[in-house]
């Protein structure tokens, strides 16, 4: 294989992966705010309950 075939398909593979695990990421952050803010809610519930 040439060094250029090589470049280009080990960038391709790293784009597959962003893309693969992109979404992923972003939903597991997404779920961790809305975790923390659940959090919080129950504990004010606890407290003026």
């Amino acid at each position: 294989m040439e060094t250029q075939q090589v470049v280009i398909l080990a960038v391709g593979l790293v784009l597959l992966s962003v893309l693969m695990f992109w979404p992923q990421w972003q939903a597991r952050r997404r779920h961790r705010k809305r975790l923390a803010e659940l959090r919080v809610g129950d504990e004010v519930v606890t407290v003026g309950g």
